[in-house]
């Protein structure tokens, strides 16, 4: 019998090509099929995650049954530690663009003065809720919502505040300025948004009418900050410093 012809060395090279191509596609479809079993497991703990707080908050409505006209400390607390919980959820919500999720937490939140009543609010001083902590380069945006629209001075009802974003140097803690959603009824009702600092009150973009949603808000607040960053986070440090 004669010898088996050896391979050429481009057929050698072909073979090599071949499995190469096909173990760069098996670990790609690895890659691909990891991928998706973290997203689903991300999904699944998001979810689980949004349902528990949902369940908390539902099951807090009954509170004040339970708890007698004096409103204690511990019941003070306990909304406080609720409501930065529900906070959190929301936080990790916005991270995987849950929006939708992340702003029925906020109904469900507005619902307690409705089921309670407002006098509970206005005995422990509560305004407002935390909605969301933003991290940005150098500082941190901590975001409320107010129950109702409060009034911006407390002799003019021409102003109300629904939103704040409250921005603090993120290394030392230090207090930079506040963003506000106000509702303006001068003229004719507008909504705006404005800039407190100690510069002033500045007015920085106007909705008109009806409110704007909290996420439109949230976009045109990072879009200024971007701009206002560098400058305004070296102010204030050099503030700090000749203090």
């Amino acid at each position: 019998m004669g010898s088996t012809p050896s391979k050429t060395t481009f057929q050698i090279t072909q073979d090599r090509s071949k499995c190469k191509d096909r173990d760069e596609g098996v670990a790609s479809t690895k890659g691909r099929l990891d991928f998706l079993s973290r997203e689903l497991t991300n999904v699944c703990l998001e979810d689980r995650s949004s349902t528990e707080i949902k369940s908390k908050l539902d099951r807090a409505l009954c509170w004040t049954s339970k708890h007698d006209t004096s409103w204690s400390l511990e019941f003070c607390n306990s909304i406080t530690e609720l409501f930065m919980e529900a906070c959190d959820a929301m936080n990790r919500l916005v991270e995987v663009g849950n929006y939708v999720a992340a702003d029925d937490i906020v109904k469900r939140i507005l619902r307690f003065p409705v089921v309670w009543g407002t006098e509970v609010f206005e005995h422990l001083k509560i305004e407002s809720f935390p909605r969301e902590r933003i991290e940005t380069k150098s500082a941190v945006i901590l975001v409320g919502q107010y129950f109702k629209p409060e009034q911006f001075y407390k002799n003019d009802d021409r102003l109300h505040r629904l939103f704040s974003f409250e921005v603090r140097d993120a290394e030392t803690g230090q207090y930079v300025f506040t963003y506000y959603l106000e509702c303006s009824n001068v003229l004719q009702k507008l909504y705006v948004l404005c800039l407190s600092c100690s510069g002033g009150h500045l007015q920085l973009a106007t909705y008109g009418k009806p409110c704007p949603a909290y996420w439109t808000v949230r976009e045109d607040v990072l879009c200024d900050f971007i701009n206002k960053e560098e400058s305004a986070l070296r102010d204030c440090n050099s503030t700090l410093e000749l203090k």
